[in-house]
């Protein structure tokens, strides 16, 4: 909601082009990861990224930094509709320490995006709540894990008979 409030082009773009709605969910997922870091225990010594890492070591992977590695994104910290990749991101993890519910979340996702789209129209973010365009404030819940933030206050007009 964050991002279709501050950009109200990209509110139109998607509400008269649907197919870029999957694509729009999966880069918010990369920009705004809701998981921030996990912590794996290494079963044997290996090496990650040229580093070398013992057998017993906690090791910290930040899945926020690695979706915005520019080496992996072309410019990452822009939210892209067309960005080829846009699937490779590590939002719900990877493989075997994939979320099994990041699936359900996407289509969830798809599903309010579309119907929010149909529902309402110029949504903006309250000024009074966040603060004037250039300096938004938004509280966090306290977390070393997880990034949600607490409240978000929006305006909008309904769209017909919303």
């Amino acid at each position: 909601m964050v991002f279709l409030a501050e950009h109200p082009e990209l509110q139109d773009r998607l509400r008269e082009n649907r197919d870029l709605v999957p694509a729009f969910v999966e880069e918010v997922l990369r920009l705004e990861s809701p998981v921030k870091a996990i912590f794996r225990l290494a079963r044997k010594s290996t090496s990650v990224g040229g580093v070398d890492v013992q057998a017993g070591s906690t090791m910290m992977l930040l899945n926020g930094a690695a979706n915005r590695d520019p080496a992996r994104f072309d410019i990452p910290a822009e939210l892209r509709l067309d960005r080829p990749n846009c699937m490779e991101h590590l939002a719900f993890g990877r493989g075997a320490h994939a979320c099994p519910g990041g699936p359900l979340s996407r289509v969830e996702g798809r599903v309010v995006l579309n119907a929010v789209l149909d529902r309402i129209c110029n949504i903006r973010l309250t000024d009074s709540e966040h603060g004037p365009p250039g300096d938004r404030h938004f509280r966090f819940q306290p977390s070393f894990f997880s990034r949600r933030i607490e409240e978000l206050h929006i305006e909008f007009d309904p769209i017909g008979d919303a």
